[in-house]
């Protein structure tokens, strides 16, 4: 299958009620600028390599917004988010292939109500399932060479636009409300997507739960997405998707180490299922098992390194795919920093397996059996 890597939600759009209730009344303007220079080895079917700017992000995704609270009294108070995603390349918005939904805030638009018990919002927000499986991915779903791409050449449908019109790569959800609580070291999230589809109230609907537990240096995660097709042909090879994970990380001292566990795969399926020749962009949806371990170390207060190793597995067709990935970053000042990532993927096999943009950032594709490497440097800064 044809797919297309996403960016990140940054830690800074996923704030918790508890850091809403600290904060004081008054409107923030938050973000985070990353760009740099990103070069791959043996991309598409033709071997050839790409050597582009980053201008999405080479390590964090970037994000500008604006966030607000109010205070309404008997400890309720009205937050909102409004949150978009340049690019730094050209100054315009990013569109539906890179860092959002399109749009000027096209990664968050909600408002909410929080209360003491818990966080209500309303609009466009991000997937629990998701945040909660950024909490033990290794490298965090860094841009390039991580759990990112691994999460998005899992959840992706088929390729056909307009599959999952309110969802974006179970990323960003759209029509979604969604309900957030923290009770002690244990954070639980929940959202429902409506499908806003004439053939049903259910058709492009998703429901996403997400949860972490956190304390001390133990983090485990946790979490699922169900989300249905608003095309109500039943000539196609699924009506709905679902997916899990389960995550563990432990962190001592100046080290750290995290790994988790993925499926994601259709259900009540029509017909046996297949994945179409890359690029012809109609049926076909694979099952797949994913993982990924790793690690990091902190070498000074400024100086840091880490490592991890990712396999997806076609579990429809018996290919897979296996990354390595090393990275570092230098911290300038408290908010900018300098990085440098290193990536080697490989193609394992099957006929058309759907992992082939394991280690890419557009819609490259491994060829079969080959190894694909990739380097990017660049800087952030966030505000």
């Amino acid at each position: 299958m044809k797919k297309t890597t996403v960016a990140l939600a940054t830690l800074a759009a996923l704030s918790s009620f508890h850091q809403w209730a600290q904060a004081q009344s008054g409107v923030t303007l938050y973000g985070v600028l990353d760009a740099g220079i990103q070069s791959f080895s043996n991309q598409n079917l033709t071997n050839h390599s790409n050597t582009t700017f980053a201008g999405n992000g080479g390590e964090l995704s970037n994000a500008w917004g604006l966030k607000g609270i109010e205070d309404i009294g008997s400890g309720m108070k009205v937050v909102y988010t409004l949150e978009g995603a340049p690019n730094l390349a050209n100054g315009r918005g990013t569109g539906l292939d890179l860092n959002s939904n399109g749009g000027l805030f096209g990664r968050q638009a909600f408002v909410g109500l929080i209360a003491p018990w818990g966080l209500i919002t309303l609009g466009q927000q991000a997937d629990p399932a998701f945040v909660s499986f950024v909490a033990t991915d290794p490298r965090g779903t860094a841009q390039s060479f991580s759990g990112l791409q691994t999460w998005v050449n899992s959840s992706y449908t088929s390729g056909v636009a307009g599959d999952l019109p309110n969802t974006y790569f179970n990323i960003f959800d759209s029509n979604a409300v969604g309900y957030r609580i923290k009770a002690g070291h244990f954070d639980l999230g929940l959202l429902y997507g409506f499908g806003g589809q004439t053939a049903g109230s259910s058709n492009g609907s998703i429901f996403s739960v997400g949860a972490t537990y956190q304390e001390g240096g133990l983090v485990i995660s946790a979490g699922a997405y169900h989300d249905r097709t608003a095309n109500a042909d039943t000539s196609r090879v699924y009506n709905s998707l679902s997916e899990y994970h389960l995550g563990l990380g432990y962190s001592w001292s100046d080290w750290s180490v995290k790994g988790f566990w993925m499926q994601a795969g259709p259900n009540h399926e029509t017909q046996p299922p297949f994945t179409t020749v890359l690029g012809t962009g109609v049926l076909g949806y694979d099952k797949f098992s994913n993982v990924g371990v790793g690690g990091a170390y902190k070498w000074s207060p400024a100086l840091s390194f880490n490592a991890a190793y990712y396999q997806n597995h076609d579990s429809t067709q018996g290919g897979h795919m296996r990354m390595f990935a090393l990275g570092a970053d230098y911290a300038l000042s408290k908010h900018t920093g300098l990085y440098g990532m290193i990536g080697s993927a490989r193609e394992g096999g099957g006929k058309n397996f759907g992992g082939g943009n394991l280690i890419t950032m557009s819609d490259a594709t491994i060829p079969y059996g080959d190894t694909a490497n990739g380097v990017v440097l660049g800087m952030h800064h966030s505000f």
